[in-house]
């Protein structure tokens, strides 16, 4: 057995033992020689690093799959081979809270019972997830992202820049901190699915443990282990988050099984004539929500304040330490630039780039803008000067030169489809 795969393994309500058990794959060897020994009524978890073959072993313990060789044994009875309807029990696997390094095993023909731990406070550990900046020591911001926590010391962030991954490494090695930080992009396949019916989608074939909460019970901002159809179809991880203002999910999988789960999205969705949504309506949809883009409306010279996400910053606690905290105590108490909505005179649309005036003054600059057929308005997302942000505010796009063609506007509140945000909690 490879040093780094020591594993600690329980199983609940029944006794389970490999006696010099391994699997081969063509020329791979996933499973060297295994010896474990399992009680009844105990839960333990199975630990080791990616590719150590975890999940080989959970399939060959439920039967799923057959060793190369060695025996299992069953509550005192060989059934190396046997089929797992033949093993009298239910036995699954289910990738649970630390997916994909923590892994809880349970039979589910019985109750999960956990001394001290009461069921629904298990559903309650289902991950958080955190949107919020990545700054400088200077306080601006290297990128955006949603921080997923799988664990207590296991956490995966999604940004939008490949270098935030490098730039934690480097910050790790500068305080000396005893992490793991590697790349997933290549590993991991997201697809969203969003809008008033996306709940109704994935609850036509999405399955979760009991132990898990179900697709109606999860919260914004949350995310489960789930699987395809049934308790041995296809693992997935389902979070409510999205990038559209919306109701939505993002199904994250293991590259190889993408087309298996946009197939599955696809026929569920036919009922609710689903479409797919493109990068130019995607960017359509987030300014109408009020949400930004890197390079847009933030880039390596704007802190989270002037992006408009100044509630990432957790300024009300002293207690936290996060680089270019000081910093940002400083631009907060005196703030320069803010990001704020305007609704445009006409229908020729503002544009990336645009500079705003208030007479011959230049006071802004436009993020983003588009005509929004949803709300029929003439609407674009500007960062300002803070004297000119109050609401209500009358400013002019400049067009060609800035001076030649102006468009007349207004500061306006955003986000401005749901401002509320009663549709993405819904």
């Amino acid at each position: 057995m490879p040093p780094f795969f020591k594993p600690k393994l329980q199983i609940i309500n029944m006794s389970l033992e490999l006696k010099n058990v391994e699997k081969k794959v063509g020329i791979e060897t996933h499973i060297y020689s295994t010896n474990l020994k399992l009680e009844k009524n105990t839960i333990n978890v199975l630990l080791g690093s990616t590719l150590a073959g975890k999940t080989t072993l959970m399939q060959i313990m439920a039967g799923l799959d057959k060793p190369t060789s060695g025996e299992i044994w069953f509550n005192g009875e060989n059934v190396t081979g046997k089929e797992v309807q033949k093993r009298n029990c239910s036995m699954v696997y289910q990738q649970f809270i630390n997916y994909p390094n923590f892994t809880v095993f349970e039979n589910i023909a019985s109750p999960l019972k956990i001394t001290g731990v009461k069921q629904d406070e298990i559903k309650e550990r289902v991950g958080k997830v955190v949107y919020t900046a990545m700054c400088y020591e200077n306080g601006c911001m290297l990128d955006d992202g949603t921080l997923f926590k799988f664990g207590q010391d296991n956490f995966r962030w999604i940004g939008g820049d490949e270098y935030s991954g490098e730039w934690l490494k480097e910050q790790a090695k500068k305080k000396n901190y005893k992490v793991w930080i590697k790349s997933a992009t290549d590993h991991i396949h997201n697809i969203a699915v969003q809008g008033p019916n996306s709940r109704k989608i994935l609850e036509k074939f999405v399955w979760t443990a009991p132990i898990q909460p179900s697709i109606s019970e999860l919260e914004w901002f949350r995310f489960n282990i789930a699987r395809i159809d049934h308790e041995t179809g296809t693992p997935i991880v389902i979070s409510r988050t999205g990038y559209t203002g919306e109701l939505g999910y993002e199904i994250w999988c293991h590259p190889k099984d993408a087309d298996e789960v946009w197939d599955k999205v696809w026929e569920a969705g036919k009922e609710f004539d689903i479409t797919p949504l493109g990068l130019e309506a995607l960017d359509m949809v987030r300014i109408e929500a009020g949400l930004i883009f890197y390079g847009y409306e933030f880039d390596d010279q704007t802190d989270p304040f002037e992006a408009g996400i100044g509630f990432t910053v957790p300024l009300k606690t002293k207690e936290d330490e996060f680089i270019g905290k000081e910093e940002l105590i400083k631009r907060k108490a005196n703030p320069q630039k803010k990001l704020v909505g305007l609704e445009l005179i006409g229908h020729e649309p503002a544009v990336h780039g645009d500079c705003v005036h208030v007479g011959r003054a230049q006071i802004g600059v436009i993020t983003s803008g588009m005509l929004s057929p949803k709300l029929g308005k003439n609407i674009a997302l500007c960062r300002i000067d803070i004297k000119y942000s109050e609401l209500g505010t009358d400013v002019e796009i400049g067009k060609l030169d800035g001076h030649q063609k102006r468009i007349g506007a207004k500061v306006v509140a955003f986000p401005f489809y749901d401002p509320t945000k009663s549709r993405v909690r819904a």
